[in-house]
């Protein structure tokens, strides 16, 4: 079987994601990677294997060999290197989210459609076995009719000071943060669950208490298309543990002791 060769932009924690899930997958590839940190990139690329690598985006496009990539970097980078990725002519998987502003995610959908190239989020929780068992749930009528739901992506990160030197927690035109980062992840998972769509969201954030630059947290209301409702709660600043930190993380609440 002709394995489909890919290349992955950015080394960090999720390109090296990215990189060991195509490992096991049977037709693909993993032939270059890219990163602006060359020490990074050095050490990705002997840790995977991978004999190419590049530090400018637009010179792993140009290599004729790739005919996908990964976009794994900060979040405000997602459309500019998946449409230049689609204008070279590779298909295209991209972070969460899939990019700032709806303008954008417009734009990449165009060209995908122009191009005639294959174009989609990493929206993995879709594929988490508690989510599809409550979306089982929900079409079986086993819950009732479910007016309000509420889903949580709560968690510590930016105490250590390390993590609050990241991208997600130092630079707020990146777009990380909670709000930026993880809260996706609930929107995608609702529409997942109850297959309706978001019409609209309204949002506070959190009291200001961690020493990072993007928000600590927020609340955030969305509302569907048929008028139903549900709620996120996305943060950095909730220590969460244990079993029951790990199901709320997931999107369910945890009642008594069982």
């Amino acid at each position: 079987m002709e394995k489909v060769k890919i290349g992955v932009i950015g080394c960090g924690t999720i390109g090296s994601v990215h990189t060991n899930a195509y490992a096991k997958v049977e037709n693909a590839e993993v032939v270059a990677l890219c990163d602006i940190l060359p020490d990074r990139l050095a050490e990705k690329a002997k840790l995977h294997n991978v004999a190419k690598t590049y530090t400018d985006y637009n010179q792993l496009l140009a290599d004729p060999e790739i005919e996908a990539v990964s976009v794994c970097v900060p979040n405000n980078m997602h459309a500019p290197i998946a449409i230049a990725a689609l204008n070279a002519g590779k298909h295209v998987i991209v972070e969460k989210p899939v990019a700032t502003s709806v303008a954008d995610a417009k734009e990449m959908n165009r060209v995908a459609k122009r191009r005639k190239l294959s174009l989609t989020v990493d929206h993995m929780m879709v594929n988490n076995a508690w989510n599809i068992a409550a979306k089982a749930a929900v079409a079986k009528g086993s819950l009732g009719k479910v007016n309000d739901s509420c889903f949580h992506m709560e968690f510590a990160y930016g105490y250590d000071p390390a993590e609050a030197a990241t991208w997600r927690c130092s630079n707020v035109a990146e777009m990380g943060g909670p709000i930026g980062d993880v809260a996706s992840h609930c929107f995608y998972v609702a529409e997942f669950i109850f297959g309706k769509r978001i019409k609209s969201v309204a949002a506070v954030y959190y009291p200001k208490l961690m020493k990072i630059k993007a928000e600590d947290g927020a609340y955030i209301k969305f509302f569907f298309e048929d008028g139903t409702q549900g709620s996120v709660n996305c943060a950095f600043s909730e220590p969460r543990g244990g079993l029951a930190g790990t199901l709320t993380n997931l999107g369910y609440e945890i009642y008594g002791d069982k």
